[in-house]
């Protein structure tokens, strides 16, 4: 797969969740077992821009050549991916998130198979 296609991907992936927990914070959590209250809602619609946010840095660098600013991108990802997919994770085992989540965390997972990949793909552009 090209860098462009997984780019497309992840922003329409990010798209998808951050507009339903933008819109319908309760309701998208509730498909994952999460309950929220009134300030649970309010924080997940505060996440949500920030994927709206990462769905548009994704889709306009799709298309952008290999530099050391889409390599921060990529490395960038990586490493929400790997504190979300602890945070999730956790929230799995504590019954926190019912198994019903798990979904979603294997999403995440397969997000942070492509961007690290790309990040650390053989002869990719190296950074300092």
């Amino acid at each position: 797969m090209k860098l462009s296609t997984f780019l497309a991907i992840a922003a329409v992936i990010y798209g998808i969740f951050g507009v339903g927990e933008l819109l319908a914070p309760a309701q998208f959590l509730a498909t994952m077992g999460v309950t929220l209250n009134e300030g649970g809602q309010l924080a997940t619609r505060a996440g949500a821009t920030a994927a709206i946010g990462y769905a548009v840095i994704f889709w306009f660098a799709r298309k952008a050549e290999m530099s050391a600013a889409l390599r921060a991108i990529l490395l960038g990802n990586v490493v929400f991916l790997v504190l979300e997919i602890i945070v999730l994770g956790l929230g799995v085992l504590s019954g926190d998130m019912s198994p019903a989540g798990l979904p979603g965390l294997v999403v995440n997972v397969l997000l942070l198979v492509g961007f690290g990949y790309f990040y650390f793909k053989p002869g990719a552009l190296r950074t300092a």
